[in-house]
């Protein structure tokens, strides 16, 4: 829309009149949508009953942002036509998403607020009450500007909520806001209690509480003073806690060989960088993250760099981009990325800026460098500067080894001519020893041939004594088994003699039996029992026992 169609509707509307009304139709007939819209934004500001009819025609317009902004002020105006023709465009299958969202949502504003202003009807529940109250407060968009105090931030569902207090220090008033974790994220800004800044949303009053807040949709700063005013209370924040603390920075390798790269590749940033270290030390493994370095994106975009970067195996991070104002460096003032790079398994290099710009990710990164080029500068040694230190260590390592070697040749010439000196006496001494061990040896042998003769005589003096002492030994034994042998009764059963025992006892004569007794009779090849039937001392008798 040209400056000359809207300064001549503004005057129209200044002189109002039918005049200003045919004027302003004459402009729905313009052929660019921006213009119409701009229209029945300003037909409103008229007489209500000269403009109703071409308001309401706007809802048929071609373009769907005249017919939202026509919903939009039918929806202010209210009434039941107002009622009707939203209806119609909340309900026509063919109109457009946007459209037909915000005549619902107009529809329910009126209708809420016609059931709330019936003081006629019947009573309504406390939950109707408050959700009629909340669905007409947050139809309106609203922009409120004051100072935070007490962010506060939890879990809930599948979103991190933040919520905190706007206040108005004048007026001694506040109101409660909330808002997501993403909301501060897009809005690229880290609340802390202090900061003075303008939120965008809507008013919401919750059904369940009846606590009344704004629901937020975005957050802007407040002027380029609250820039560096939030970039001191975020700096004194992150400094109470220990982020900017010497003793947590690691040193860096002296030697790196895999170097972790987060900038844009469209920067001079990325190019110097690469100059310098190209130029110092070559053979180097660079994995490079291309990010935004500034906008909204920017802040996602260096997160999810160091979410990446940490998977390979780094030997440090470098974070670079050129300087600028304290607003194009907001994305590495950010309170996201500055517990990233505290939470990093690897040392992290920060070179935003030139010399005198100053950022949070440069106080809590372990190694700060001035500009993008210093940082190439810190990591790596230069190696024409590392090959002349090389050099001269080698020119005087040289000179030290000549000296040593000198030194040592002369010691070992020392050494060697006392080893000579005492080996020649030791040898002479071990020659002796040898002799005498040598003539010591053949005495001793003799010695042993002699008493080898001797045990061999007396071996054989002791094995004949042993065989002589056998024999008569085993004559005695046969002679003694044969006498032994005649004492055997059995051998005189065997020439036809008996031996008769009564209870075991040998009987030697007759008058030792009485009539009944039993005997056994031993002979040579059997037992005989007999009962005495008769005894005398002269005769006697005998049967057979069976």
């Amino acid at each position: 829309m040209s400056k000359q169609i809207k300064s001549y509707a503004e005057q129209l509307v200044a002189r109002k009149g039918d005049g200003a009304v045919f004027g302003l139709q004459m402009l729905l007939d313009d052929e660019k949508a921006l213009t119409r819209k701009y229209v029945i934004q300003n037909l409103a500001k008229l007489s209500w009953d000269k403009v109703e009819t071409l308001i309401r025609n706007g809802l048929y317009d071609s373009a769907a942002s005249v017919r939202k902004e026509a919903v939009s002020v039918l929806a202010s105006k209210g009434g039941e036509q107002a009622l009707e023709d939203l209806k119609y465009v909340a309900n026509n299958p063919g109109e457009a998403k946007s459209v037909a969202s915000t005549a619902r949502m107009a529809v329910q504003k009126l209708e809420n607020n016609a059931r709330v202003n019936d003081s006629e009807g019947n009573p309504i529940s406390v939950y109707e009450f408050n959700r009629s109250i909340n669905e007409l407060v947050s139809f309106e968009h609203v922009r409120v500007e004051g100072e935070v105090s007490g962010v506060q931030t939890s879990s809930f569902g599948s979103h991190q909520w933040v919520f905190f207090d706007l206040k108005d220090e004048e007026k001694e008033a506040k109101v409660r806001c909330i808002g997501t974790v993403f909301v501060l994220r897009k809005s690229q800004i880290s609340l802390v209690d202090g900061m003075r800044v303008i939120i965008n949303g809507k008013p919401r009053l919750s059904v369940k509480s009846g606590m009344f807040g704004i629901s937020v949709n975005s957050i802007e700063l407040s002027g380029e003073g609250e820039l560096l005013k939030a970039f001191e209370l975020l700096k004194k924040k992150l400094d109470t806690e220990g982020l900017f603390s010497p003793e947590r920075k690691r040193e860096l390798p002296r030697f790196p060989q895999k170097i972790g790269l987060i900038t844009s590749q469209d920067a001079a940033a990325y190019r110097d960088f690469h100059k310098v270290l190209s130029a110092r030390m070559g053979g180097l493994d660079i994995y490079f993250r291309h990010v935004q370095v500034q906008g909204q994106s920017a802040v996602n975009e260096i997160l999810e760099a160091l979410r990446m970067l940490e998977t390979y195996p780094l030997d440090l991070i470098v974070i670079t981009r050129g300087g600028g104002s304290i607003d194009d460096l907001h994305a590495f003032n950010s309170e996201e990325v500055a517990r990233a790079i505290y939470a990093s398994s690897v040392p992290i290099v920060c070179g935003v800026g030139h010399e005198r710009d100053e950022t949070i990710a440069g106080f809590v990164a372990d190694v700060r460098a001035s500009t993008p080029s210093n940082a190439a500068e810190l990591i790596v040694p230069d190696a024409g500067d590392l090959r002349r230190r090389v050099d001269n260590a080698v020119a005087l390592m040289h000179r030290s080894l000549t000296t040593d070697v000198r030194e040592l040749r002369s010691r070992v010439d020392t050494a060697h001519s006392v080893m000579e000196r005492y080996f020649r006496h030791t040898r002479e001494q071990v020659r002796q020893i040898t002799h005498r061990l040598y003539s010591y040896m053949h005495l001793y042998e003799q010695r042993a041939a002699d008493l080898r003769r001797r045990v061999q005589d007396m071996e054989t003096r002791l094995e004949a004594s042993m065989k002589q002492l056998v024999a008569t030994y085993k004559e005695r034994v046969d002679a003694t088994t044969r006498l032994l042998h005649s004492f055997d009764h059995r051998e005189v059963l065997k020439r036809g003699y008996s031996i008769t025992r009564k209870d075991g006892t040998i009987i030697r004569n007759a008058g030792q039996l009485t009539s009944g007794d039993r005997l056994e009779t031993e002979l040579a090849d059997g037992y005989i029992e007999t009962e005495v039937k008769q005894s005398h001392e002269t005769e006697q008798s005998s049967r057979t026992s069976e």
